[in-house]
């Protein structure tokens, strides 16, 4: 296996990833939400909008210090309402001044199986999965989001405790809102975050908000982030915002598609019979051929596959990420023509590397 794919393999195992769901102890009912207890001991609480499409967006909210899931879920309510989003807020372990606190390095991990429970349970779309924190549970949605990119599609926070990049997460390629007021405490410590922040790329956004304290900014200002994570053509950089919004919810966008998507035939297939190489390359050319009549997706390419991040994320991926599995998928994205596909060989087995049709 080569250097690069083992830490990709060992990144998706650190995240968390599981060949099958985490499976709920209970689940209670507590008025407009349910209480999920994993076996593993992980709290959560979902909202789940009563109407809407059949699949949803998903928001995993994490409070801040001091709050309750609950303080979340009711702040993101008519937020979940108007977006037709699944909201889930993981329950923290930690405790501070006899108050809920998080406990970032024990809370953090269990973030990947609560997620892989939602998306089995609940109707969720995949590909619209967004990290969101305040406070201290800004910093926890930074980290899951750094450790788990690929299962996101983007990150927003207000008056978090620490900025996206800060501390070398894969947010670079990425998208996403800090959210940070003139009159929060932690608004000294901006000067030092931009240079992180600018690490991710131009699709990370700053928007500081005259007179908002240590507090979640308005709902209007959620939505709109909300917007920015998804939808490819809105443009990051800084910008700055009245505390109280000028317009009204705008019309969620939809998910923002991926340039790539990404399938992976192993020669040793975790849990798995090994392959020759010549399988693994018939294999993959085999999807690929199906994919190009569009007799099959590349989602059912991923499922098929080898790579649980591909499988997390319905096989799409970006460039940054195809840029760690090497060289040659590096380059053979590079030089992909909108629309078209290509299998790769590497050391340890053959990649499907395809990239969407320009619209």
């Amino acid at each position: 296996m080569t250097l690069t794919r083992s830490f990709a393999l060992l990144a998706v195992l650190s995240a968390g990833a599981f060949a099958e769901a985490p499976k709920a102890k209970s689940v209670a009912k507590q008025g407009e939400w349910d209480v999920v207890t994993l076996e593993s001991g992980t709290v959560a609480k979902v909202l789940v909008p009563a109407e809407g499409a059949k699949t949803k967006g998903l928001v995993m909210a994490f409070h801040g210090n001091y709050t309750e899931p609950d303080d979340i879920l009711r702040f993101g309510a008519p937020i979940a309402a108007h977006r037709d989003e699944v909201w889930c807020a993981l329950q923290a372990t930690g405790s501070e001044q006899g108050a809920r606190a998080w406990d970032l390095e024990a809370d953090v991990p269990r973030i990947p199986e609560l997620l892989d429970y939602v998306l089995a349970t609940y109707p969720v779309e995949k590909t619209r999965v967004l990290a969101f924190g305040f406070s201290m549970g800004g910093a926890a949605a930074c980290r899951a989001y750094g450790n788990s990119r690929a299962r996101f599609a983007g990150l927003v926070t207000c008056a978090a405790t620490e900025a996206p990049g800060e501390r070398g997460d894969a947010c670079a390629g990425g998208r996403g809102v800090f959210i940070i007021g003139t009159r929060d405490g932690n608004y000294v410590a901006l000067p030092q975050w931009r240079k992180a922040i600018g690490k991710c790329g131009d699709g990370f956004a700053t928007w500081v908000v005259t007179e908002l304290d240590h507090e979640l900014p308005d709902a209007v200002y959620a939505n709109d982030a909300f917007n920015h994570c998804l939808d490819a053509a809105s443009k990051g950089g800084e910008k700055t915002l009245p505390r109280k919004p000028d317009h009204p919810l705008a019309v969620p966008a939809g998910a923002a598609p991926p340039e790539f998507f990404h399938a992976f035939f192993a020669l040793k297939p975790a849990g798995g019979p090994a392959r020759t190489k010549l399988a693994a390359k018939s294999t993959a050319e085999k999807w690929l051929a199906q994919v190009k009549k569009g007799e099959k997706t590349m989602a059912e390419a991923a499922a098929a596959g080898d790579d649980e991040a591909d499988r997390a994320a319905g096989g799409s991926a970006d460039p940054a990420g195809l840029e760690k599995l090497g060289e040659k998928v590096k380059a053979a994205a590079k030089g992909l023509a909108p629309g078209a596909g290509v299998v790769v060989e590497t050391a340890d087995g053959s990649h499907i590397v395809w990239r969407i049709g320009k619209k």
